[in-house]
């Protein structure tokens, strides 16, 4: 298959798909190597079966960011790809949820009823919030154990009746 004819195909299968990208051909290579990277394979293998030069799989490919340096920081172990967090089995209660993003109800009551417009960003951002309310009151629940004293914890959502009722479980 020539080039012209293989990024033809490539374009339309994105179209159909309603991906929009300027680097058609080059997405799928940039995607496998970001996967790769977040699969924990060093970046001389990924640049070697990839044929790029260092500055090139940086720039174009690779995210930047030092993934075995972040895990370690956040106290995960160097050789292990996928980690457990406790506080992802933390279950909270809808109403609790609702406290806090108070208004992300009223926001997909509105989409749902075709009074906002529905599109790719808007669900995608809701589903974002959904999961920084949901970590962010789980995290809430983890961190308050070490540091019980601080100031954060009188503000009306973190000193919910609901999430103190997890604290002492």
């Amino acid at each position: 298959m020539d080039r012209k004819t293989h990024s033809a195909a490539v374009k339309d299968g994105l179209l159909a798909c309603c991906i929009s990208s300027s680097k058609a051909t080059h997405l799928f290579r940039g995607a496998g190597a970001r996967m790769a990277d977040a699969f924990g394979v060093n970046e001389s293998q990924i640049r070697r079966n990839g044929r790029w030069n260092s500055s090139s799989i940086n720039r174009a490919y690779l995210t930047g960011l030092l993934r075995n340096l972040m895990r370690q920081l956040a106290d995960f172990p160097k050789e292990i790809v996928y980690s457990y967090l406790p506080r992802g089995t933390l279950k909270l209660p809808e109403e609790l949820q609702r406290v806090a993003y108070h208004e992300l109800k009223e926001w997909v009551d509105r989409i749902n009823s075709k009074t906002a417009q529905k599109t790719g960003t808007v669900v995608g951002f809701i589903k974002l919030l959904r999961s920084l309310r949901t970590g962010f009151l789980q995290n809430s629940v983890q961190m308050r154990k070490p540091f019980p004293d601080r100031f954060i914890w009188h503000h009306i959502i973190l000193g919910h009746p609901l999430l103190c009722k997890k604290f002492s479980e």
